[in-house]
């Protein structure tokens, strides 16, 4: 059905939020009044800045996994600010957790770039910030990169301490990390290790490289030698066959063995997409085997991956996108939450969000969003921006959730029904889904904080309404109660 009989038909508003009703459900008057008080009791939304930079989506596109994350008591969130004279400041911001009702502290970085489309300037939204704090308490941060030399800096002292953003600054120095591999990087991305280590993943282009052309390289960062060695050297190879490997960034199940799912372009045509992938590291990343079992050795290439390491066959043309998100449910199970047309043919091309998941014997996909048949076969991609990418979570109960941004079928972004939409599921195909805010996002993808989800099952969304012809806007963080919003009802 489309977003608008969605919203005027089956569903109920609950004070500024509206949560669908199962088609055929019937609810009592007493249910209805304990959902509506559930969820407004489990949405908090609290402002970090009015002014963030708001042109595009780089402080919030899928790729950007590192905006917001809690270490200790604190959480913290990287992002760009409003253009100061043609230059836009990096800035770090923290809270203590417990206590929301306090402002947010704001850091300000020596780093900025330029206001512009570049390899490097802030209207690219490759050009994305990541961070993290090791287990000293010292800030790690790398920024503004398209296909271009390694940024990356840490902070002189702990952000931990109570004097953090007590002068509106932020010390912090230039470092190097391995000095190999690093003149073409694109695609940061940090990742806390059970052993308390950091990891450090990235693309390398290489020569000529870049879409449909790169190299998946992984570090690792002990914070006791305080030093980065090469884990991966590639973890995936793409130069030598002119592919690139996207990843969905990387999860740990309960026994600590390290998952990776990606997917292949060819071409840097997003709709050369191709194929879901995954592969498993018991030691750390070092190397890799699929998932029954086969080994993939220290650098995964075209013909290992596609020979033992491919999980769904989606060919070219397909829709499928890119850079999307994967959980592990409480079985050390993978769950891959992505988008592409399920009925791809001439004049039905609509897209839909997808989950691939393994029930314990078979891969398996299921059709999560049910948007209307009315998009064609676009292979131009004109409208790949009426969607934002997918993120998927699993909450202690084993349910799935999938929230996402997305316009009607055929809309852009300005559409009024585009919004931010969460999906949930029980059984993994027959799913709910409603509205986790009234606002029109325009091309935000969402970003999250994965140590507070993992430890206390609340979603925390880096909040930033973006892509909308605004400079600048405000950046919040949305935290959902999920956990409380089941408990007492909610379905």
């Amino acid at each position: 059905m489309s977003f608008s009989k969605w919203r005027f038909g089956r569903c109920l508003i609950l004070g500024g939020f509206i949560v669908s009703r199962l088609a055929g459900a019937a609810s009592q008057a007493e249910e209805d009044q304990a959902k509506q008080s559930a969820l407004a009791a489990s949405i908090q939304i609290s402002q970090i800045t009015a002014s963030a930079y708001a042109l595009g989506n780089i402080n919030a596109v899928s790729m950007a996994r590192n905006a917001l994350f809690s270490v200790g008591p604190y959480q913290f969130a990287a992002f760009y600010g409003a253009p100061e004279q043609g230059r836009v400041p990096v800035l770090i911001a923290r809270r203590l957790r417990d206590n929301v009702e306090k402002p947010w502290l704001i850091a300000k970085t020596p780093f900025a770039i330029d206001d512009v489309f570049s390899n490097t300037g802030a209207r690219d939204d490759h050009n994305l910030i990541a961070a993290a704090v090791d287990a000293n308490g010292i800030l790690h941060l790398s920024w503004g990169m398209h296909n271009v030399p390694l940024t990356y800096a840490q902070s002189t002292v702990s952000v931990m301490n109570q004097n953090f953003a007590s002068q509106g600054a932020l010390s912090m120095r230039m470092e190097k990390m391995t000095g190999k591999n690093e003149e073409a990087v694109t695609y940061p991305e940090f990742f806390h290790a059970p052993d308390d280590s950091l990891l450090f993943s990235y693309r390398d282009g290489g020569a000529g490289g870049g879409s449909g052309n790169g190299n998946e390289y992984l570090n690792r960062y002990d914070a006791k030698m305080k030093q980065w060695r090469r884990v991966a050297d590639p973890l995936v190879d793409g130069i030598s066959t002119s592919m690139n490997a996207y990843l969905n960034s990387f999860a740990y199940n309960a026994e600590g063995h390290l998952f990776a799912s990606w997917t292949i372009r060819e071409t840097p045509d997003w709709t050369t997409n191709h194929d879901i992938y995954l592969a498993l590291s018991k030691d750390g990343g070092t190397s890799w085997m699929s998932y029954d079992g086969k080994p993939l050795g220290k650098t995964i290439n075209r013909q290992s991956a596609d020979a033992a390491a491919k999980i769904l066959a989606l060919p070219i043309g397909s829709r499928l996108i890119n850079q999307t998100s994967m959980a592990i449910d409480a079985f050390g199970r993978p769950q891959i939450a992505t988008w592409w047309s399920p009925q791809i043919s001439p004049g039905h091309g609509t897209r839909q969000y997808m989950l691939v998941w393994h029930d314990g014997h078979h891969w398996r996909s299921s059709q999560v969003s049910d948007r209307e048949d009315v998009e064609a076969n676009d292979p131009s991609g004109d409208k790949v921006r009426e969607m934002g990418r997918p993120l998927v979570l699993t909450d202690k109960t084993g349910r799935t959730l999938v929230i996402t941004r997305s316009a009607a079928a055929g809309m852009n972004v300005g559409d009024t029904f585009n919004r931010l939409m969460a999906y949930w599921s029980s059984d993994r195909i027959h799913w709910a889904h409603g509205l986790l805010s009234e606002t029109n996002p325009g091309v935000w993808e969402p970003v999250f904080d994965l140590d507070l989800w993992q430890k206390e099952n609340k979603l925390a969304l880096f909040f930033e309404p973006s892509g909308q012809g605004n400079t600048s806007g405000p950046a919040s963080v949305l935290t959902w109660d999920e956990a409380a919003f089941f408990a007492v009802g909610g379905r």
